[in-house]
């Protein structure tokens, strides 16, 4: 299985965040343990690189947690034909085009997406934590 995290998971594991209720650092780390733990691939997008870096994630981090990963991390890149699936979608379900291309990304390339957002646990073969 093949399970696309979307920017909130890194930055709930950087960051070691918490929404007042829930550890979501512990639960972004246990999600990734799970994937180097043999249940699954995670997949990596470019969007969500490009997103760590406009956060102020360090390169020296990202390469941390990719070696920790390991032969788990699959990289894809975004490709021309989901621009015009991220407008359907934008459209269609009232998104922001970055939780759109996040969406659409994942579903050309995984079997799930893991996600924090709101708006984007609601879409087809999203969850988030309390479901994964």
């Amino acid at each position: 299985m093949k399970v696309y995290f979307d920017t909130n998971i890194y930055l709930d594991f950087f960051e070691d965040r918490n929404d007042g209720l829930r550890p979501l650092g512990e639960y972004a780390f246990n999600c990734f343990k799970r994937g180097i733990e043999c249940e699954f691939y995670i997949v990596f997008s470019e969007h969500v690189l490009d997103e760590l870096i406009d956060f102020g994630i360090s390169n020296e981090d990202l390469d941390e947690l990719f070696d920790w990963i390991g032969i788990k991390l699959l990289m894809v890149d975004k490709c021309k034909n989901d621009y015009r699936e991220v407008k359907n979608i934008m459209r269609k379900h009232n998104i922001h085009y970055k939780d759109a291309l996040h969406h659409v990304i994942a579903q050309r390339t995984s079997d799930r997406l893991l996600t924090n957002d709101n708006e984007l646990k609601l879409l087809p073969d999203s969850t988030g934590y309390e479901t994964f």
